[in-house]
């Protein structure tokens, strides 16, 4: 992990030394989110594995829940569909299919560095394995590196006022051949709070993009254009790298304890299904949260995808650090979840 630290560590330098620098903006994923799903599906979910259920010592079942929601929203064709099936209750900072602009991100403060070809290999010898059975280059072209950074304090439109900058920052590697976005070192407007209380920016002075699903989409789809042949479409792997939030990491060694200690990429990594309870725990998670809500949020421009597979691997087993591999499947006609009411409109509910 030592090259990839320092990789984005680069990135983070060069955002405020280099020559290229794109503005951008973004739109939000709510912080809260029903929990709720119809009690016989979360009863089926909860059943699938006594044993893990049996170790939590945390309210795991919320967990599951947050992920089963999450996972029926993905499995509706369109964002009004997966607005209904949430009963109503989502509400996404940004309006429903939209587009997040180049001047939605200035406006709101962000800015995007891409530094040099050097700086754009994906080399740590940990991903060997994973790189290899996933048909991917480390190479640059085809990958591309970038971080958004909300390093920029912006203006409220609604009544003029000068509201900071959060600090939040994303840093990811874009590959659109193998469809693969590699999410590495990161910091949300919360994670900063946390970690620099006298820096924080209460919730109601965030901007309306302001979370990872947002902007890491922004970038695929605004990047994809120029580098990708337009190929945002084809997007079918997510790499969370190196877990650092205690929710998720909580998470995993609950499955940990269900199933063992998980290994590496080459021997002992461990994937699960949606379905399962360990599959849908780990989409309620906050690594998990992001990529579902990416996908929701976006169908009119992606088409309509879902996670289909999530596997956990340790890319330090001495310090027993952790990463997550989201696989992303089209979601076929014939299996939507969802007949809206004649004349249902999400934006008049």
């Amino acid at each position: 992990m030592a090259s990839s630290l320092r990789f984005f560590i680069t990135l983070l330098l060069l955002l405020i030394t280099s020559q290229v620098v794109i503005p951008h903006a973004l739109a939000a994923e709510p912080l809260n989110f029903n929990d709720q799903t119809p009690d016989e599906h979360r009863g089926r979910h909860n059943a699938f594995n006594r044993s893990l259920r049996a170790r939590q010592n945390f309210d795991f079942n919320a967990v599951i829940a947050r992920g089963c929601l999450y996972n029926r929203m993905m499995l509706s064709h369109t964002f009004d569909e997966a607005y209904y099936y949430s009963g109503n209750t989502y509400r996404p900072n940004q309006p429903p299919n939209t587009r997040i602009t180049a001047q939605d991100m200035e406006a709101f403060g962000w800015e995007i560095a891409m530094p040099g070809p050097n700086q754009y290999n994906f080399e740590d010898p940990e991903y060997d394995g994973l790189r290899r059975d996933l048909s991917m280059s480390k190479e640059y072209p085809p990958n591309v590196g970038a971080i958004a950074a909300h390093a920029h304090d912006w203006v409220n439109a609604s009544d003029g006022a000068n509201v900071p900058h959060t600090g939040a920052y994303y840093g990811v590697i874009l590959n659109w051949e193998s469809g693969l976005i590699f999410a590495g070192a990161s910091m949300s407007p919360i994670g900063r709070a946390v970690t620099d209380p006298a820096a924080a920016v209460p919730l109601w002075q965030w901007p309306p993009i302001a979370h990872w699903s947002d902007v890491v989409w922004y970038m695929w789809d605004e990047m994809g254009q120029a580098f990708g042949g337009g190929n945002i479409n084809r997007l079918q792997w997510i790499i969370r790298d190196g877990i650092a939030d205690d929710d998720t990491r909580r998470v995993i060694r609950e499955i940990e304890a269900a199933h063992g200690r998980v290994g590496t990429w080459e021997n002992g990594k461990q994937t699960y299904m949606p379905g399962s309870s360990e599959g849908m725990a780990l989409l309620g998670t906050p690594q998990g949260r992001g990529v579902a809500l990416l996908l929701i949020d976006h169908k009119h421009l992606m088409g309509p995808k879902y996670v289909s597979s999530i596997t956990i691997f340790s890319t330090d087993p001495q310090y027993n650090e952790n990463s997550l591999l989201f696989g992303i499947a089209d979601l076929l006609p014939q299996y939507s979840n969802q007949v809206l009411p004649s004349g249902f409109n999400p934006s008049e509910q």
